[in-house]
């Protein structure tokens, strides 16, 4: 074969492999909030902004709490709770205040739990037995004599029990998750489902005075809306 014929067909070939060499020429990206463009394809970052909310779909927060929604096909809802409660001496009390609505349709709690302190004053230290009080996260509101919770006043975090110590501010960490109403679906097609803090206490827990009793928290609920009629 011609030597130049032969010559001719290295240089082509050593022509082709250098441009499917520059074609391909490996790259790295050594800061990921710059970007490079690579054929149709953008390698980088993407920043996300705007608050952690969703537009359609949510519940409404209500006295004394903030809620911050998250926009998954389930929805995660954390509720910051900032409650003070006054029972008043002579009667049982069961008190409540109103901290969410969910939209209208059938709510499937998947799951909750609280991560609290409760403070009470002096006033509930009477040294016995009954020196005790409940606090509870339930889909309806405490009776306003209710000297316990139970039911529905309770079926989100269940009650607990928080006994005090004679004469003494008693600081008490609440931390409970869903152990009761697990599996259950709220039927707010007609009337959506209220969320209620609660706190009932017995006559024969309260001394000569009322009781001040202060809650401050957080509350996570994680929950489907299965839709309305």
């Amino acid at each position: 074969m011609n030597r130049y014929l032969i010559g001719a067909a290295v240089l082509a070939v050593a022509l082709a492999a250098g441009a499917v060499q520059a074609q391909y020429t490996p790259m790295s990206i050594e800061d990921t909030s710059r970007s490079a463009t690579l054929t149709g394809l953008t390698v980088g970052t993407v920043a996300r902004s705007g608050a952690a909310t969703t537009s359609y779909g949510v519940g409404t927060a209500l006295t004394n709490t903030v809620a911050t929604e998250y926009d998954l096909p389930v929805h995660m809802t954390t509720i910051t709770l900032d409650t003070d409660f006054v029972a008043v001496d002579a009667a049982n009390n069961g008190e409540t205040e109103l901290i969410y609505v969910f939209p209208a349709g059938r709510i499937y709690v998947l799951g909750a739990a609280i991560d609290a302190t409760v403070v009470n004053n002096t006033n509930c230290t009477e040294a016995t037995a009954n020196d005790v009080y409940y606090v509870g996260v339930g889909t309806t509101a405490a009776a306003g004599t209710a000297s316990d919770l139970a039911t529905t006043t309770q079926d989100i975090i269940a009650k607990t029990t928080i006994t005090t110590d004679s004469g003494a501010v008693l600081s008490t960490a609440w931390e409970a998750d869903m152990t009761c109403g697990a599996d259950t679906v709220h039927d707010g097609t007609s009337t959506a489902i209220d969320l209620h803090l609660n706190l009932a206490i017995a006559d024969t827990s309260l001394s000569s005075e009322n009781m001040t009793n202060t809650i401050t928290g957080t509350l996570n609920l994680y929950w489907v809306n299965l839709g309305d009629d």
